[in-house]
């Protein structure tokens, strides 16, 4: 298109990871970030671009909260945004402006990718992989944060095989950080639901640690089958019917897993340090 497609000054875009043409109301773009961060981090290196096509305020919000979780959080398996990788871009061929969010790319393909490349786990990587997401988790929670919508396509399986958590546009802060309480959080944040992994409480708008439990334990039951969740589900009760499709897991880390997704909260762990303390 004759140009040289450097956003801001500073991103020289690489390539673009979704179809244009697909109707969504974000594009992602892989970046060079050819000038780094105001932390010095990452000069040329590649990074990720989020740009928001929407102009609705509702999305441009969600934009904007992801950001502000991101540059709140600095752990390895969770993406870096530096202060000012969230910004406003005008484009001289339209009237809106562009809302763009730079953060640091995770290596790797999600979990959804490689369950239908590699098959169903063994319990060896199902048990690091918990523990591994429990931390994480713990880490987010501690932050005062919420996920609210873990799915294996939010988790990416980086080259060693140790996870990553990404998009954190429906994340929820919890302003009094008593997250270990079981509190509810509140803040308001846009209700998500994602077909077989947002907790029941979800759907009528609260969000709890023990939330992002249950979407973790239902994430794991993908992993651990190969299936996707519409083809364990039963026609008549809804429940999971999953155990039949991991023999290779032993019955104690089954009913755990059934513990993780149980649909009372009260039933589940009360929050990662129980569940760290488990395993």
């Amino acid at each position: 298109c004759s140009s040289p497609l450097l956003i801001n000054g500073r991103f020289k875009l690489i390539r673009t990871l979704y179809d244009l043409n697909r109707n969504h109301d974000t594009d992602i773009y892989e970046a060079i970030d050819t000038t780094g961060s105001y932390q010095g981090r990452g000069v040329n290196t590649i990074k990720i671009l989020k740009v928001l096509k929407a102009h609705d305020e509702r999305f441009i919000d969600i934009f904007r909260q992801e950001a502000e979780t991101l540059q709140s959080l600095e752990h390895p398996a969770i993406p870096f945004v530096d202060i000012e990788d969230f910004f406003c871009i005008h484009l001289e061929s339209g009237p809106d402006d562009l809302y763009c969010l730079a953060m640091s790319k995770m290596e790797g393909v999600t979990l959804g990718t490689w369950v239908r490349e590699h098959g169903r786990i063994n319990q060896e990587l199902a048990i690091t992989w918990i523990h591994q997401l429990s931390e994480i988790l713990d880490y987010v929670h501690g932050r005062g944060f919420i996920h609210r919508d873990i799915k294996p396509e939010n988790i990416i399986v980086q080259p060693d095989l140790s996870l990553a958590l990404i998009d954190f546009g429906f994340s929820q802060s919890n302003l009094t950080n008593a997250t270990r309480s079981g509190n509810r959080t509140s803040s308001t944040a846009y209700n998500v639901r994602s077909f077989g992994y947002t907790a029941p409480e979800q759907n009528i708008g609260r969000s709890y640690p023990q939330s992002d439990i249950y979407s973790l334990g239902r994430t794991m039951i993908v992993a651990l089958t190969g299936k996707e969740l519409s083809e364990l589900s039963d026609e008549n009760s809804g429940n999971l019917q999953w155990h039949m499709n991991a023999k290779q897991i032993a019955k104690p880390i089954q009913r755990y897993i059934d513990c993780l997704t149980d649909p009372a909260i009260a039933k589940r762990p009360k929050d990662t340090h129980e569940m760290l303390s488990y395993l």
